[in-house]
C-alpha cells in the first residue's frame, strides 16, 4: 500500500471527521485510547490536516517525540508545517550548557508562530517548561530583511552586536555575522542555514542561503528574518510560557496589493487599533507573493481581511475598507464566540 493511499485511508475514519469537528469549540477535551505504534502519528496527522490552526504534539519524553517526529515526517517529507520544538540545554537548566542546534530549533518554532504560520509542533514535557520571549519582545528584536529595500550596512552591524551576534571573519554557527566590503553573512539562530546578503550601495541586491563548510550557494530569497538568541539576553529581558506565546485570541490577516491605497489606509486603520492589544496578531499578506493563500482563502479583491478565532477557524471578513468601529466590534466578537463575524 502506498503512502497516499495510506493516509486517504485514515482521514475517512469516522472517529477522525467526528473529532475535528468537536475541535471546533472552545474548551474541548477528547480522549483517544486503543492506539499503539504508528497508528498514534497517522491518527493525529489526518486530524490535524483536517482541523486549521496551530497543533501541539506533547510526548512522554525527548525519544518518544523523535519517534513521533520521524512518523510526522515520513509521512509528510516536505511539509514545512511539522517542526520539532527541543529543550535547549544539554544539561537541564544549566545554562552554559545550552545546545545550538535545539536552540535554532526553538527559535523556528517561535518565528513562524510570530509569523502567523500554522504549525505542528512536535515537543516534551522538559522543552515547555523553559520560559520565551513574550510576542511582544521578539517582534521587537527581529529585523526583516528584504531585497530591494535600503539599509545602512554600519545600521546592520551595531543592531546585530545589540542582538549579541559575535563577528568573525567567516560564520560557521548561529549568532554570527561577517562583513566584507557590501557583503554581510549572518547565521538567524531561526535558520539551519546562514544568510548572504549583497548590497548595491544601502540596497539589498539578493538574499541566499548558503552552506557554511563549502560556501556553496543554496537558494534564494526575497527576504528573511534576523533573530537573536530565543534563550539569551533576549529571554531574560521579558519572557512567558509557550502556552502563552502559542495562544491568540484574534488573528487578523489582511491580504492587499502592491499601489493599492486602500489596502494602505485599511493597514494603518488596523495597526492603529490593535496597537497594544496583547491577544491579538495582526499580519499582513502581500497577494503577489502569495497565490496559493490567494486561492485558498478565495480572495476576490483586495483589501480583504480574515478573522480567525484562536483555534485557526474563520469567523468572518471585511471587504474594502472597514471603520475603526467595525474592526473594534467584529475582534469583541471573535474573542467572545457567537455566530459569524461579517462586515
Amino acid at each position: 500500500m502506498e503512502l497516499k493511499e495510506l493516509k486517504q485511508r485514515f482521514s475517512k475514519i469516522a472517529q477522525i471527521d467526528a473529532t475535528a469537528n468537536q475541535l471546533q469549540f472552545a474548551g474541548t477535551h477528547i480522549h483517544w485510547k486503543g492506539l499503539v505504534g504508528s497508528s498514534r502519528s497517522l491518527c493525529a496527522s489526518a486530524l490535524a490536516d483536517q482541523t486549521p490552526g496551530h497543533h501541539l504534539f506533547v510526548l512522554n519524553d525527548k525519544e518518544d517525540a523523535a519517534y513521533f517526529l520521524n512518523d510526522l515526517e515520513g509521512l509528510f517529507p516536505e511539509d514545512k508545517r511539522v517542526l520539532f520544538y527541543p529543550a535547549s540545554y544539554r544539561v537541564p537548566y544549566q545554562l552554559e550548557e545550552t545546545d545550538n542546534a535545539n536552540v535554532v530549533s526553538r527559535a523556528e518554532v517561535l518565528e513562524k508562530i510570530n509569523n502567523g504560520s500554522n504549525v505542528w509542533v512536535v515537543t516534551y514535557p522538559q522543552a515547555l517548561f523553559e520560559k520565551v520571549p513574550t510576542q511582544k519582545k521578539l517582534s521587537e528584536n527581529t529585523l526583516r530583511v528584504e531585497v530591494g529595500k535600503s539599509y545602512s550596512i554600519d545600521f546592520i552591524n551595531e543592531l546585530l552586536l545589540d542582538y549579541h551576534f559575535e563577528r568573525v571573519d567567516f560564520v560557521y554557527e548561529p549568532g554570527q555575522f561577517s562583513i566584507r566590503g557590501g557583503i554581510i553573512d549572518v547565521f538567524s539562530y531561526s535558520n539551519d542555514h546562514p544568510f548572504r546578503i549583497e548590497f548595491f550601495g544601502d540596497e539589498v541586491e539578493s538574499i541566499r542561503t548558503f552552506d557554511a563548510s563549502s560556501q556553496l550557494s543554496l537558494t534564494t530569497h526575497k527576504h528573511f528574518n534576523i533573530i537573536p538568541n530565543v534563550q539569551g539576553q533576549l529571554n531574560l529581558e521579558g519572557n512567558g510560557s509557550f502556552f502563552e506565546f502559542l495562544g491568540k485570541n484574534v488573528t487578523l490577516l489582511q491580504f492587499s496589493t502592491a499601489f493599492c491605497s486602500p489596502c494602505k489606509a485599511t493597514a494603518q486603520i488596523i495597526s492603529h487599533l490593535v496597537e497594544g492589544m496583547d491577544d491579538v496578531v495582526y499580519i499582513q499578506v502581500a497577494s503577489e507573493e502569495n497565490l496559493k493563500l490567494v486561492e485558498k482563502f478565495d480572495i476576490k479583491s483586495t483589501p480583504t481581511v480574515i478573522f480567525f478565532n484562536r483555534n485557526g477557524i474563520e469567523v468572518g471578513r471585511a471587504v474594502g475598507i472597514p471603520t475603526k468601529e467595525q474592526v473594534i466590534i467584529s475582534i469583541n466578537a471573535v474573542r467572545t464566540p457567537s455566530d459569524d463575524v461579517g462586515l
